[in-house]
């Protein structure tokens, strides 16, 4: 059942003239030569996707400032500070 349900999602994806987009033919998944098409196809994918990944995770790591703290004297004053405050009758 599973198969078939994915069969019929892979082979609905046809443009307005009815043919197929990505594979080109109809899919089955137990037949040889449309099977290693098929599975071909998602191994590229996962690839393409990862490598993807691998840049994105790259160029956002140069983006962004990394916090590596304060000096314990800075935090220490900024907590001691007492910040006066004036009651306008409020």
């Amino acid at each position: 059942m599973y198969r078939s349900v994915l069969e019929s999602a892979i082979n609905s994806y046809i443009d307005a003239n009815d043919k197929h987009i990505i594979f080109k033919k109809e899919i089955d998944i137990l037949y040889p030569d449309t099977c290693k098409l098929f599975y071909t196809y998602h191994i590229q994918l996962i690839k393409d996707s990862l490598e993807y990944l691998r840049k994105l995770k790259t160029t956002m790591n140069s983006k962004i400032i990394y916090f590596h703290g304060l000096p314990a004297n800075i935090i220490k004053n900024a907590g001691e500070t007492d910040f006066k405050t004036q009651n306008r009758g409020r």
